[in-house]
């Protein structure tokens, strides 16, 4: 079991993060899959390829993201998990995150979860561990900047703090 990065969040709020990459013995299957979900408990989660996941500080950004627009009702999709999905692919287009982050037949998968106020628990499937960040090999190119953009063209009534320069 990978023990969780704690944050210390504003108000008091504490939240737990977990991500990292892992090389699969065989190809992920939809059953190991499955079994993956059932065993997360966290308020957002994402499992995608691993050639398609940002570094661990952006994921844990986008996760934080998709946790905070869709309880401030302001979301693109209804659910954290998918909205997670847009950040890190840099799309409002829930079928392209899809198709692009789908881990479905990959040996190599990011696994990324967040909880605030409670325990974040993920169960990793058995292979071989990279813990930590993986760099982004996809064309995309989606970075920390472009993702503050897409957000600030669709929130207009509030201001989005960040530490970037």
């Amino acid at each position: 079991m990978i023990e969780p990065i704690r944050l210390k969040l504003g108000n008091g709020e504490e939240g737990q993060f977990i991500a990292y990459t892992v090389l699969l013995e065989e190809p992920l299957n939809e059953e190991n899959l499955g079994r993956l979900l059932n065993s997360a408990s966290a308020d957002v989660f994402i499992v995608i390829d691993g050639s398609t996941s940002p570094p661990m500080h952006d994921l844990l950004y986008y996760l934080y993201l998709a946790h905070r627009n869709t309880s401030d009702g302001i979301s693109i999709a209804r659910d954290a998990n998918v909205e997670a999905m847009l950040y890190v692919q840099c799309t409002t287009q829930i079928n392209e995150a899809k198709r692009a982050s789908n881990p479905l037949g990959k040996r190599i998968i990011t696994i990324a979860a967040l909880s605030i106020g409670r325990e974040v628990k993920v169960t990793p499937p058995p292979g071989d561990f990279f813990i930590g960040s993986v760099s982004r090999v996809s064309g995309s190119g989606c970075g920390r900047g472009e993702v503050i953009r897409m957000v600030m063209g669709r929130v207009r009534v509030r201001r989005l703090m960040t530490n970037d320069s």
